[in-house]
């Protein structure tokens, strides 16, 4: 059996900690989810002096004993929500930077489309001259081959061959070699932004499959905490029933009667000895606890 004493520790361990606490769960996506854990179980305890029926007294503490490990499995899962909040602050940290990298890389491409565009447009140009220049050497040729007796006419022709050999060298292969090496360095950036381009999705791509676990583990967490909490409510409200049982209600109802009787013995002297009044509270109190147990 157990006594009073004992069961009013016992419901002290069922009702501790009955204020409110709120969490909030901020996803990834925006979603929220708000747990609210609000107990508010007012027990109106039987006396210490007698003793609890042992059936309510093993239900009890086996409601107690249920709701401590649901207890014990949400603290759990609101260290593991602390740490995915942390995780979703390092993917918001990984985005930014990668965000910043992107950004640059896209500053790096347009500067390198610029370079592209003017290279192109020298190029056109060293083609256009170099094209002019064959077509002058196209016609001193057909002008100045074979034999000629007219030495002027001959001289002429080499003077002429002789200008059209130094532009070639002093300008059209000095600006073929810069065209050619500047096709070079073009294309050498764009392999390099191709391969920039190809790090920096991998990236993303891995940010994105840690998005998606981490929001399927945040969800999972989210599931359980509600489940718990349901639960927890649901054990709350059996202790509250056990405690509003008729036994139990009986015995709240005996011990208020008995301190009425109590107050029947109060002052108690040798006179109240002779009046009768210790004896009117002991009968008062065989009538309360008549067939309590």
């Amino acid at each position: 059996m157990v006594s009073y004493r004992n069961a009013f520790i016992v419901f002290q361990g069922f009702l501790a900690g009955g204020g409110g606490e709120a969490v909030k769960m901020a996803g990834w996506a925006g979603f929220a989810v708000v747990f609210v854990l609000a107990v508010h179980l007012a027990a109106p305890l039987p006396g210490r002096a007698q003793e609890l029926p042992s059936s309510v007294a093993n239900e009890l503490q086996a409601l107690n004993t249920e709701l401590g490990q649901a207890q014990a499995a949400s603290q759990a899962l609101f260290a593991e929500q602390a740490a995915l909040q942390n995780e979703e602050k390092r993917l918001i940290a990984t985005r930014e930077l990668l965000d910043g990298a992107k950004k640059n890389f896209l500053n790096e491409v347009q500067a390198w489309r610029g370079e592209l565009q003017a290279h192109n447009a020298d190029a056109a140009s060293q083609r256009a001259a170099a094209a002019q220049h064959g077509a002058k050497v196209q016609s001193h040729n057909a002008r100045c081959t074979g034999t000629f007796s007219d030495q002027g006419y001959v001289n002429a022709c080499n003077a002429a061959a002789a200008q059209l050999n130094s532009y070639n060298q002093s300008t059209l292969d000095p600006w073929r070699r810069r065209v050619n090496a500047n096709a070079q360095r073009v294309d050498s950036r764009r392999d390099t932004l191709a391969m920039k381009e190809k790090g920096l999705n991998e990236r993303y791509a891995d940010l994105q499959r840690g998005v998606l676990d981490w929001t399927k583990r945040k969800k999972e967490n989210n599931y359980k905490l509600n489940e718990l909490q349901a639960r927890q409510d649901a054990l709350r409200q059996r202790i509250q029933a056990v405690l509003n049982s008729p036994a139990v209600r009986d015995l709240v109802r005996r011990k208020q009667a008995s301190a009425e009787c109590a107050g029947l013995a109060e002052g108690a002297g040798f006179e109240a000895r002779l009046d009768g009044r210790l004896e009117r509270a002991h009968r008062c109190l065989q009538r309360v606890w008549d067939g309590a147990r």
